[in-house]
């Protein structure tokens, strides 16, 4: 076992990590060991570095201060941030009587939710919405045989109104019951001038259990890291875009939003996935899922008009949470 003490100072990041700005943060130094493979950070000195704690309970580990709760599991990577369901890349390890996380959950997840502001100087002027699927894709066919397409391009043109009223510029990737591709989709943001700051994906889930419900929002999954529905993982498959701090903040904004506003939809968690579009666009992107239509009362609520007003407005305060906290 090779232990290496690593000093998270601004210079050292600045040179691995050129978006991590660590000048707010406490210097003081984070040991790290190199366990089959990986690097993992001590537990203890991340607690040590944010003023705060760690409480285990049974296979629970607890990082937790006044303001910030986060929890992990050595059994499973499920866990949460501040009461929000993620997943975290890894389970942390035990290693003589002291807990590690790897550095990819460290670096892309708990330091963006611990510090958002140290992702400022990105400021959101423009945003892309793009609504899942369309012509002659109708996406999943709901319980009550609603489509897929149509609901999503509901909640995106009444995203993109509530946007413009404040003051931001939007795109579309489709306007109207249109079917581009998922490379012309990329191609619309890398064409749009000026860029936009942000993709935002909207798409209703399904499943074969009808009983299966709820809400949960994606960011690309970096490299050599898996997907949350990844049983293990393939060093071979591409990585996000190089936005992977900012994509995690935003998508746990958005989805802290969503679960908190929207009556009945269960926490399905912020995730992480290799979607075509969010890993393959310039800035921060995160795909969200609105619910499941193959569940009858949530498709009910989703074809309704008044709850796709509420799930806009619930995206709508995840993205200007994000916006605050980077601008």
């Amino acid at each position: 076992m090779k232990f290496v003490r690593i000093f998270f100072f601004l210079l050292l990041f600045t040179a691995a990590f050129a978006e991590i700005n660590l000048e707010a943060a406490p210097r003081k130094s984070i040991h790290s060991i190199i366990y089959s493979g990986r690097r993992w950070v001590n537990l203890n000195d991340v607690a040590r570095y944010y003023g705060m704690k760690i409480y285990i309970k049974g296979n629970d580990v607890y990082l937790y201060s006044r303001y910030y709760v986060a929890k992990f599991n050595t059994k499973k990577r499920a866990g949460s941030f501040n009461g929000v369901n993620l997943y975290w890349f890894f389970s942390p390890v035990k290693y003589k009587n002291v807990y590690y996380l790897s550095i990819d959950d460290f670096l892309y997840t708990l330091d963006p939710l611990l510090r958002p502001r140290s992702l400022k100087g990105k400021m959101v002027r423009t945003i892309m919405i793009d609504a899942g699927h369309g012509g002659k894709d109708t996406g999943a066919i709901g319980a009550n045989k609603k489509k897929e397409k149509d609901i999503t391009l509901a909640i995106a043109l009444k995203l993109r109104r509530k946007l413009i009223k404040l003051g931001y510029s939007v795109r579309l990737t489709r306007g109207g019951d249109t079917f581009p591709s998922l490379e012309q989709r990329v191609s619309l943001w890398k064409n749009s001038r000026p860029k936009p700051d942000l993709f935002i994906s909207i798409h209703c889930n399904a499943a074969a259990n009808r009983k299966v419900s709820g809400v949960e929002t994606f960011a690309a999954t970096p490299l050599n890291v898996p997907s949350t529905g990844d049983t293990k993982l393939n060093k071979t498959v591409s990585g996000s875009n190089a936005f992977s701090r900012n994509n995690n903040l935003l998508a746990y904004y958005v989805q802290r939003a969503m679960a908190k506003n929207l009556p009945y939809a269960a926490d399905r968690g912020v995730k992480h996935a290799r979607f075509y579009v969010i890993r393959n666009v310039s800035c921060p992107a995160v795909l969200i899922e609105t619910g499941f239509v193959s569940n009858w009362a949530e498709c009910t609520r989703l074809s309704s008009n008044v709850y796709q007003e509420q799930v806009a407005n619930s995206i709508l305060r995840g993205i200007l949470n994000y916006a605050a906290q980077v601008r």
